[in-house]
């Protein structure tokens, strides 16, 4: 599974390690991204400019390096409609949401367990 190598108060920019990337990987990735952009103060038409040499998954950047001028002028929320449909597996959606619906807390785990354990599954 990919990882996410960041510093919690924002200053370095979040990198995205190689591996599969699920869906709260990358909105943990998104939400530090924000989180750095807001510390740096980094305006909305530069965000994408700002961190499109800093990954590390090779399928990123190669795909990033194809598409590079097409996603340079892309607005922040723009370029994540694009990273997801590049990265997540296709029809995640829909397995998030059979999961969701079938989930049940299993007898032996707490409810804040439970909810901690589900809570993976949001990505906005």
């Amino acid at each position: 599974m990919a990882t996410i190598k960041y510093h919690d108060a924002g200053k370095a920019v979040p990198i995205l390690s190689e591996g599969i990337i699920t869906p709260s990987v990358l909105q943990l990735w998104k939400k530090k991204s924000e989180i750095f952009f807001d510390v740096r103060k980094i305006e909305e038409d530069d965000r994408v400019k700002n961190i499109l040499s800093f990954f590390s998954t090779q399928t990123i950047v190669n795909w990033i390096n194809e598409n590079e001028d097409a996603l340079k002028p892309l607005t922040w929320p723009e370029f994540m409609a694009q990273l997801k449909k590049t990265t997540l597996t296709p029809g995640w959606d829909t397995a998030v949401f059979r999961t969701m619906v079938n989930i049940k807390q299993p007898k032996n785990t707490s409810f804040s367990n439970w909810m901690n354990s589900i809570r993976c599954y949001r990505i906005a």
